[in-house]
């Protein structure tokens, strides 16, 4: 009887991870990320999460500060983004006119980035680049 209950437990959590698996391949998923421009030869720390974005031609490097999801059903979280995309270089880019907004950015400056990413492809389709914080991440009730 533990065994027969062992393996459906097994199937239950890969029906589960294959179906989030195959969300994640065919959503846009909106994404708010506020990111500050690196000082170039600047040491972070071993805990900074460096954000590489290939922008047309060139390749941009950010301070990942916040990044959040706006998921109603709650499959994604920000972290969940930032997860998939560390080992890639670059770990984003950037699919939109707004491109050269964020190109025009300069050191230390802090941006929000607010547009639609693509699991499938790394691309972030943008929709809005704001100066400053911008607004924080969404309440959420647990």
């Amino acid at each position: 009887m533990t065994f027969r209950l062992a393996i459906f437990a097994v199937v239950v959590f890969a029906a589960q991870f294959c179906e989030r698996a195959a969300a994640a391949q065919t959503i846009n998923l909106p994404t708010t990320m506020t990111v500050e421009r690196v000082f170039p030869g600047r040491h972070y720390g071993d805990n900074a999460r460096i954000l590489s974005v290939q922008v047309d031609d060139g390749t941009l490097y950010f301070v990942l500060r916040d990044i959040y999801t706006f998921d109603p059903e709650e499959l994604f979280m920000g972290d969940d983004v930032w997860r998939y995309v560390k080992e890639s270089r670059p770990n984003m880019i950037i699919r939109s006119r707004a491109g050269k907004e964020i190109a025009a950015t300069k050191p230390g400056e802090i941006i929000t980035v607010q547009g639609f990413f693509t699991f499938a492809s790394r691309d972030l389709e943008v929709s809005s680049v704001s100066r400053g914080s911008g607004i924080s991440e969404p309440i959420r009730h647990y």
